[in-house]
């Protein structure tokens, strides 16, 4: 028979969502590559390796995503590669050269990389993931502040993420509202009240458990 206009969206699909999955596990294979040689390497190939994987990473995801729109999906998962290559390139180095880096200062430029990626190419995918990184970071410090430097120990206790979530909440809701007065803001309004409507749903979820 004849193909139809269906068959063809749903045969456009599945080679989207398969060639982004090998996208990914590529990504993961060369970071557990690097990974299991990473003692054996100098500073200075090191930060080269982790400076070509971002650079990589972002010129073809940026290219299949936006600029050709050849492979969208496959582009976005290359992106989605190169943000988790920057957040683990900023505590590399900083364990490279020995710098004063803690959890929730790392975590927060992490956060400010990822926002202005997500604002610049008006990607909801690096929006969606500059909030819990943002998230993360606040409750890290929270943690560190109550207890002198023990961040892991007091991040789930009961003054720590369950007090942050609803504050967390509230604000993502107000920025999705206020993200309506522009229209270069508009494509992040839902992932904000997305992310704050699910952060007050799983505070009343806790809460009443």
């Amino acid at each position: 028979r004849r193909a139809l206009p269906e068959d063809h969206d749903v045969s456009h699909k599945a080679i989207g969502a398969f060639s982004a999955i090998g996208a990914v596990l590529v990504g993961l294979g060369v970071i557990l590559f690097v990974a299991s040689n990473w003692h054996t390497m100098t500073p200075t190939i090191k930060v080269a390796i982790l400076l070509a994987g971002m650079l990589a990473s972002a010129f073809a995801g940026y290219s299949l995503a936006f600029e050709r729109k050849t492979y969208p999906i496959t582009g976005l998962a290359l992106l989605l590669i190169n943000v988790f290559i920057y957040g683990a390139s900023i505590f590399l180095i900083g364990q490279i050269y020995h710098l004063p880096l803690d959890w929730s200062t790392g975590m927060l430029y992490w956060f400010i990389g990822t926002a202005v990626f997500g604002y610049a190419l008006q990607s909801r995918l690096h929006i969606w993931m500059a909030v819990p990184i943002l998230l993360l970071a606040l409750s890290w410090f929270s943690a560190s502040v109550r207890t002198g430097g023990s961040e892991f120990a007091a991040l789930f206790d009961d003054s720590g993420l369950l007090v942050l979530f609803p504050i967390m909440g509230i604000g993502l809701l107000s920025l999705g509202i206020l993200h309506r007065l522009h229209s270069w803001f508009g494509f992040a309004e839902r992932t904000l009240m997305h992310w704050g409507l699910f952060l007050l749903a799983l505070v009343m979820v806790v809460s009443t458990v």
